[in-house]
């Protein structure tokens, strides 16, 4: 049986050894760059007094300072005459104990010295002063000696050239011994303090982003937006009329919410009136919305009546929150008060977290009616469609530039609105014209893909800056303290977790989604029960992530 010729392999042309040798040099010239650049270098690390500096530190984090030590201090004097005038001191008589010499017990100012020390215990302290004819300690090393492995230490340097004396002045050698624990130290103490800090810094920014992060994320999914289009006329109308949903919701789940918030205190006429309003308002739009036959508007309805009563039961939450988080802190005292502490804050931001929220449903509400108003209206009539394109194409694009030119002049101070807001707006106004003239009503629009392009390009801007750049603006904003970490971290985790929740999302199976839907499951439906199971393991995996990335970022902040 004979043995199968293995193929024989393609040779590489003149051409394609040509590229390769290319390759290698251009790889060998970055690398060379790269080293001149990042000063890589070996000489520097052979150095001798070098290499002893790096035992000696990584011999002191070894001996981290737990502890404090009862301390018995022992003085050893010598001593010395500066200048040499007349017989050197005889060296004094240490006995059994601890000893030193000196190299001379009679010299000249400013002359070089060696002190050599026996006798000692491993790891003890030793301090070395000049005493004078004054009787002020001087130091004659900065730091303590360290007495090493055999007992000995040796110190090296010069006499005070400023200190002659026609007497007999003195070297001090102070020994400190550890006679026992005394308690932790106060370094030990104030690094557990940090790092509890460090860890609760970390573990509130890495929740507080995840809440924001995960409904990011199912925006900057690709293979969730893509699908999503509307009408060019919907599209338009509906961001015709987001910014006066936007206003309006702001100022009714204000009221609401104060309204709420006042029905624990000194309610007036107008304010209870108000309030019946409300709640009225409310109810009748829950009941009416069952006597709608469509169940899109149904829905809508319920919803704004749902909301209404919420924010007014927010509002009165918020209100005991308050009242409560400072009795608790009155009652429970420094020991316990954290508890009231955080009672009054979560009230306090569910208080100031209102309004936001009413903005945001307020212009989805708008959007939704007028968007869904304005697709029935126009389906079947093209001059109509036309003419509401040609209308609303104008206000919003009108709008949105002048709302841009009014973040830039509030931003630079310009003090000039009638150009960077009315003028800019009516620029706008007239390019919505012309793109309604060129783009047919009815067109589908990917408003889903543009959301999507929104979204991941404010993530990737907020996940460009340093959290320590944001940290020092939160600090100018809330002072300095862990709080300005916590908001730094939050929003950079905010950006990082709704990028990697996305691409999850983006990679799930295809499958599911295509069975759930072909089951006849609404958008919601879908991804209640398709998408979610997919991406609960990896996303608990991704905030674990990122919680480990804060905790060593909150070091640095």
């Amino acid at each position: 049986m004979t043995t199968p010729t293995p193929p024989e392999l393609p040779k590489r042309t003149f051409g394609q050894r040509l590229r390769l040798i290319g390759f290698i040099l251009a790889g060998f010239l970055i690398y060379a760059y790269a080293i001149q650049i990042t000063e890589v270098g070996f000489e520097k690390p052979r150095e001798e007094n070098r290499q002893t500096q790096v035992i000696n530190a990584l011999r002191g984090l070894a001996q981290p300072d737990l502890f404090e030590y009862h301390l018995e201090e022992m003085d050893l004097d010598t001593d010395i005459l500066i200048p040499c005038s007349g017989d050197a001191p005889a060296a004094p008589d240490f006995g059994d104990g601890p000893t030193y010499t000196v190299s001379t017990n009679c010299a000249e100012p400013g002359a070089p010295i060696v002190i050599e020390g026996t006798g000692f215990d491993p790891g003890e302290s030793v301090f070395l002063k000049f005493i004078p004819e004054s009787g002020v300690e001087l130091k004659l090393t900065r730091n303590a000696i360290v007495v090493q492995e055999d007992g000995t230490w040796r110190y090296e340097g010069e006499l005070k050239d400023d200190r002659e004396s026609d007497s007999a002045q003195q070297i001090r050698a102070t020994l400190r011994r550890k006679q026992g624990i005394s308690g932790l130290s106060e370094n030990t103490k104030i690094s557990f303090e940090k790092i509890v800090e460090t860890v609760f810094l970390a573990f509130m920014a890495t929740t507080a982003g995840l809440m924001l992060s995960i409904p990011l994320s199912f925006v900057a999914a690709r293979n969730l937006m893509a699908p999503v289009k509307t009408p060019f006329v919907s599209l338009m109308a509906g961001l015709a009329v987001a910014p006066v949903g936007w206003w309006l919701g702001l100022k009714l789940f204000s009221m609401v919410g104060s309204i709420g918030t006042n029905v624990l205190g000194d309610a007036s006429i107008e304010t209870t009136s108000m309030l019946f309003g409300v709640l009225g308002l409310a109810a009748v739009t829950a009941k009416g919305s069952s006597a709608i036959s469509s169940d899109r508007w149904r829905n809508m309805m319920g919803f704004v009546g749902g909301a209404l009563l919420f924010v007014f039961v927010a509002g009165i939450i918020a209100a005991l929150g308050l009242k409560l988080g400072l009795s608790l802190q009155d009652a429970l005292g420094d020991r316990w008060g954290f508890i009231g502490r955080f009672v009054y804050v979560i009230s306090d931001g569910l208080r100031i977290l209102i309004p936001v929220l009413g903005a945001l449903t307020g212009a989805s509400i708008f959007y939704s009616i007028v968007s869904t108003t304005i697709n029935a209206l126009t389906r079947n009539q093209p001059s109509i469609a036309r003419i509401v394109s040609l209308v609303a194409s104008a206000l919003a694009v009108g709008i949105i530039v002048a709302v841009i030119g009014a973040f830039v002049n509030w931003l630079y101070a310009l003090d000039n609105p009638a150009r960077l807001i009315y003028t800019a707006g009516g620029i706008g106004a007239a390019i919505g014209l012309v793109v309604a003239l060129v783009i047919p009503p009815r067109q589908q629009i990917a408003s889903g893909l543009m959301a999507y392009t929104i979204t991941r390009t404010l993530l990737n801007i907020i996940r460009a800056l340093e959290p320590l750049i944001m940290a020092i603006v939160f600090v100018i904003w809330v002072g300095i303290g862990p709080f300005a970490g916590v908001l730094a971290l939050s929003l950079h985790t905010i950006a990082a977790l709704a990028k990697l929740f996305s691409e999850q999302i983006e990679s799930i199976a295809a499958g599911p989604i295509e069975a759930i839907t072909a089951t006849g499951a609404n958008k919601l439906q879908t991804i209640l029960y398709a998408v979610i199971p997919q991406i609960i393991p990896p996303y608990i995996a991704f905030t674990l992530y990122r919680w480990d990335i804060n905790v060593r970022m909150s070091t640095i902040i």
